[in-house]
């Protein structure tokens, strides 16, 4: 008999029978073999299954059902043991909707079909050690109350509908978005959203926005915005930034009278177009949209830290300018406050939108809208 044979003869504590020495295991009997190859058994099963479904990928059931229940996952070929928690990547196909009724974590997330709350404001929360965000399907909805808390550092992609009803990075988190969400409630931002292309549509609250830094913002570093809706003294707050390790956010301040508008920011690194003596300007360039143009008179106030300056930039002097069809003009003499970071507020209301920046008087070439000329001499003009 072989070594392995007699070793594994000793574990099970099976003794042979008197004169059969040489037969077959099954002829082996022991009042308790059965108990002990069982116990064996459960054993190998239960370090198999730990390893499997610990950190496990759950694929929804079609056509669907509650988060909170066994039936509505399988995972690993089975199906009901437990539902996701967190460190497992959740998979929900076409077909599948799956429904929250109360707070649940996960890792990775994968939506083709849909993902939605139930009557109630419930959250999901993506861990600390999130994979990856993908929704080709529908996270969230329009007249969903969906909260999704993200602390991990992971992607948000695909080609869905991303419609969230509040949103919350923590500390240390990064979200590097590769699709447009919507979000109707408030946000708690304590980590960074990389926009990229994309863009950020926020029609609610926002806290903690005064308390947002160069480590929580929103980094536009693409064409995407940063969008919020302000209405009739609603201040609103645009914490962006051009670059990661920056912070410059812009407010923006409605007169008593202008509609209700969705306003878009991004920064932009560096004075663009390129024009005049940068080194009398700040380097940033903030982009403001508007909604619906026309009737809107707002003003706009700019942050920025002492090493974002030129080196001739006389903060005292400084004026905010306009970029009017490739050509800077003075929009507002400025209002300067702080002490690193800097601020400058716009003095009087501004009616139209573009490319903005901080520079001092006729630092940027300026183009003039119009103007009146008369003659004075045979060789003199009074403009």
């Amino acid at each position: 008999m072989s070594r392995e044979g007699i070793s594994f003869r000793r574990l099970a504590g099976l003794t042979p029978r008197k004169g059969l020495k040489n037969q077959h295991l099954s002829t082996y009997r022991s009042g308790n073999t059965m108990k002990r190859l069982t116990g064996l058994m459960l054993v190998a099963f239960t370090m198999l299954f730990t390893a499997s479904a610990f950190g496990a990928t759950f694929v929804a059931a079609v056509p669907g059902g509650n988060w909170s229940t066994n039936g509505s996952w399988a995972s690993g070929g089975v199906t009901g043991h437990r539902t996701p928690r967190g460190g497992d990547s959740v998979y929900i196909p076409t077909g599948g909707t799956i429904t929250l009724t109360a707070n649940a974590t996960c890792s990775g997330l994968r939506v083709v079909g849909t993902l939605h709350s139930g009557t109630g404001l419930y959250a999901l929360t993506v861990d600390n050690t999130a994979k990856a965000i993908y929704v080709s399907g529908t996270l969230g909805g329009a007249s969903d109350s969906l909260s999704l808390t993200f602390g991990a550092t992971a992607n948000l992609a695909g080609a869905g509908t991303v419609s969230l009803y509040h949103f919350i990075s923590n500390a240390g988190s990064t979200l590097t978005l590769g699709q447009d969400f919507t979000i109707k409630g408030d946000i708690t931002l304590n980590g960074i959203v990389v926009m990229g292309n994309y863009t950020v549509t926020h029609a609610g609250r926002f806290p903690n926005s005064a308390t947002c830094s160069a480590t929580a913002c929103f980094v536009t570093n693409g064409t995407g915005q940063l969008k919020r809706s302000a209405g009739i003294t609603q201040n609103r707050i645009f914490p962006v930034s051009p670059v990661l390790g920056r912070y410059n956010p812009v407010i923006v301040s409605p007169a008593i009278g202008d509609p209700t508008e969705t306003y878009g920011v991004r920064a932009t690194t560096g004075i663009v177009p390129v024009g005049g003596d940068t080194t009398q300007g700040v380097a940033i360039t903030w982009n403001i949209s508007e909604g619906t143009a026309g009737g809107n008179h707002v003003k706009l106030s700019f942050q920025w830290a002492g090493a974002q300056e030129g080196s001739k930039f006389v903060r005292a002097a400084s004026s905010i300018y306009q970029n009017a069809s490739g050509s800077w003009m003075e929009a507002s003499p400025g209002i300067s406050a702080g002490t690193n970071p800097y601020a400058d507020t716009s003095a009087v209301a501004i009616s139209s939108f573009g490319a903005f920046t901080v520079a001092n008087p006729g630092a940027l070439p300026v183009q003039l809208a119009s103007f009146k000329a008369s003659s004075i001499t045979s060789q003199g003009v009074k403009i």
